[in-house]
């Protein structure tokens, strides 16, 4: 099991809620939410190796925003409620 140590915290893809994974060209990225509510995103580049870092809840929405077709809309449905239609 990949983890990842973040400022003195642990943060784990398998025990975290995957919201958006987008494969693209040049590497892939995915969005989580922990159980306790923090968001990281998990970035491989090709060439650049694995990165992960914290981001803040308005980062997370710009990241789906970012990659609307990526969203798992099950598990972002589960987490924040099914959003009325546009």
């Amino acid at each position: 099991m990949k983890r990842y140590y973040i400022g003195g915290r642990q943060y784990v893809p398998e025990k975290s809620t995957e919201l958006c994974a987008y494969d693209g060209i040049m590497g892939k990225a995915a969005l989580y939410r922990t159980v306790k509510g923090a968001f990281f995103l998990v970035d491989e580049r090709e060439g650049d190796g694995v990165s992960a870092r914290v981001v803040e809840e308005r980062e997370a929405f710009a990241f789906m925003d970012a990659h609307p077709d990526c969203v798992n809309t099950e598990n972002y449905d589960a987490v924040f409620g099914e959003p009325e239609e546009g």
